[in-house]
C-alpha cells in the first residue's frame, strides 16, 4: 500500500501557490522592465530559479517574462527543486501549537494534568504522565493534531474509530436498570466487529502510505488481529493486564527500602495518598 498518497512524496512536482501565481500573472511588461536586478532575482527565487552571479538584468527580465506568460495562460508554475513537506512531520510552529493543546489536558477529568512541566510528548524531552498510554492514541492525539498532518490524521481517525468500536458500547442508565446490569457495563454487537476490522485495516494501510517503512513499528500489525480476537473471546480490554502492570511499576518505584519492602511501600502509599488528598482539596 506504499504510495497511497502519491501527492505527498518528494518526486511529486511542487507548484507555485495560487496567490503568487495570480500576482505573477498580473505583472506587466512595464513593471518587469522598470525594476532592477534584485527585484527580478527575488521573483525567480520564488520559482526555485537561482541564476548565477553576473547574469545580466536583461536575461533575468526575459526569464521572468516567460514565467509571467505561463501564469497568464492559466498554467501552473513549477517550483524547481522544492519538495512537499512529508505528512508525518510537524513544523516548529505546529509543534508549539499542538504542545499547547496537550499540556492542559487532564485525563481522567479533575486530576492533575497529564504532562509534566510545560512540554508534552510532542517534544522528545517532554513527559506524558498517565496510567494508560493508549489514551494518548484513543482520546488525545487525533483532536490535538487538528489542522496539521491531514493524511496521518485521516489514518489515525480510522484506526481509532475501529479500536473504540471494539472497546464496546456502554448501555444507557434506563437500559441497565431494565436488564439489571451493573453501572458502566459494556457490550459489543457482533455485526459491528466486521466494520471495526475494515476500519483498522484501512487506517493501517493509509498510515503505511504516509510514512516510510523505517518509521513504522512492526507491533502495529497486531491491531489487524484485534477484531478476530474480539469475535472469539469477547471485548479484549477486559483481559488486559496493562493497568495491573502499571500499578506494579508504581509500587516498585515507591519502595525505597529494599530490606523492608512491604513496610516501605505502606509508608510511601500513605504519604502519596495524603499528598493527593490535600492537593485536590
Amino acid at each position: 500500500m506504499l504510495g497511497l498518497f502519491p501527492e505527498i512524496w518528494t518526486s511529486t512536482i511542487v507548484y507555485l501557490s495560487r496567490r503568487r501565481t495570480r500576482v505573477l500573472a498580473t505583472l506587466t511588461d512595464d513593471t518587469i522592465n522598470g525594476n532592477n536586478n534584485a527585484w527580478c532575482r527575488r521573483w525567480l527565487r520564488m520559482c526555485g530559479i537561482v541564476p548565477p552571479q553576473g547574469t545580466r538584468v536583461g536575461e533575468l527580465r526575459r526569464r521572468l517574462t516567460t514565467l509571467r506568460d505561463a501564469a497568464a495562460r492559466g498554467e501552473q508554475v513549477p517550483v524547481i527543486g522544492a519538495s512537499n513537506p512529508l505528512p508525518w512531520r510537524l513544523s516548529e510552529r505546529a509543534k508549539t501549537i499542538v504542545n499547547e493543546r496537550v499540556v492542559g489536558i487532564s485525563y481522567p477529568h479533575h486530576t492533575p494534568t497529564c504532562s509534566a512541566g510545560e512540554q508534552s510528548f510532542v517534544f522528545n524531552e517532554g513527559c506524558w504522565r498517565t496510567a494508560e498510554k493508549i489514551q494518548a492514541l484513543l482520546v488525545v492525539l487525533v483532536p490535538c493534531l487538528r489542522g496539521f498532518v491531514a493524511p496521518v490524521r485521516t489514518a489515525l481517525r480510522s484506526i481509532v474509530l475501529g479500536l473504540r468500536i471494539l472497546e464496546g458500547q456502554t448501555f444507557s442508565l434506563n437500559e441497565q436498570v431494565r436488564l439489571r446490569l451493573d453501572r458502566g457495563f459494556k457490550a459489543l454487537r457482533k455485526e459491528s466487529i466486521g466494520r471495526a476490522k475494515t476500519l483498522i485495516i484501512e487506517g493501517l494501510s493509509m498510515l503505511e502510505g504516509c510514512c516510510p517503512v523505517r518509521k513504522l513499528v512492526p507491533a502495529l500489525h497486531c491491531l489487524v488481529h484485534y477484531a478476530d480476537g474480539t469475535e472469539m473471546h469477547g471485548i479484549l480490554k477486559m483481559f488486559w493486564m496493562m493497568s495491573f502492570e502499571r500499578f506494579n511499576k508504581k509500587c516498585k518505584n515507591l519502595t525505597s527500602n529494599k530490606a523492608f519492602p512491604f513496610e516501605s511501600l505502606a509508608n510511601a502509599l500513605v504519604r502519596d495518598v495524603t499528598a493527593r488528598f490535600h492537593r485536590w482539596r
